[in-house]
């Protein structure tokens, strides 16, 4: 195993990234996008400039490294790739909204993600995840502005056309 740091907005240090760890390990097995901001703030108080912040690295920088690194896996056939999301990716939050724009898009590229690739033998799944920090930040806001099915993370999607889901949900604390 290699962790790798680096600016996920920066499409050629992913493939750098990538391209050291295949010249390392001769191959690639799993790969997870977990790199990320909050931008936080009422709607109206947001630009275009904060959601453009905020999109970079939580959409962009994944889409780089995806670019980077399905290459290598369809090659193979075979690999790993995990998308860390937020329970703000299924249930959008108050003052989250650049931030739940980013995780559901997040969420979205990786379910019709996990149909194209699935052939090649790469499995996506996305993990929603609440940090201790998001916890604290959901407790501190009045008990009416969320309601308690707003945190819980919602049940898995039926399976389409009667196989597995490629792509799965897991919510962990």
């Amino acid at each position: 195993m290699a962790l790798v740091q680096l600016d996920v907005t920066d499409k050629a240090q992913a493939e750098k990234a990538i391209g050291d760890a295949v010249a390392r390990f001769g191959r690639l097995d799993v790969v997870v996008n977990n790199a990320g901001i909050a931008v936080l703030g009422y709607f109206e108080a947001l630009s275009a400039s904060d959601f453009e912040r905020q999109l970079a690295p939580n959409l962009y920088g994944v889409i780089n490294v995806l670019h980077a690194a399905l290459p290598v896996m369809r090659k193979q056939r075979a690999g790993h790739i995990i998308n860390i999301s937020s329970v703000a990716g299924g249930v959008g939050q108050m003052h989250a909204a650049a931030y739940s724009a980013s995780k559901f898009a997040v969420e979205g590229l990786s379910m019709a993600l996990a149909d194209e690739v699935a052939k090649f033998g790469i499995n996506v799944t996305v993990v929603s995840r609440i940090s201790s920090a998001a916890s604290c930040w959901i407790r501190a806001m009045p008990a009416s502005s969320i309601p308690v099915s707003r945190i819980t993370p919602p049940a898995p999607r039926p399976a389409k056309h009667g196989r597995p889901m490629t792509a799965s949900r897991t919510a962990i604390r």
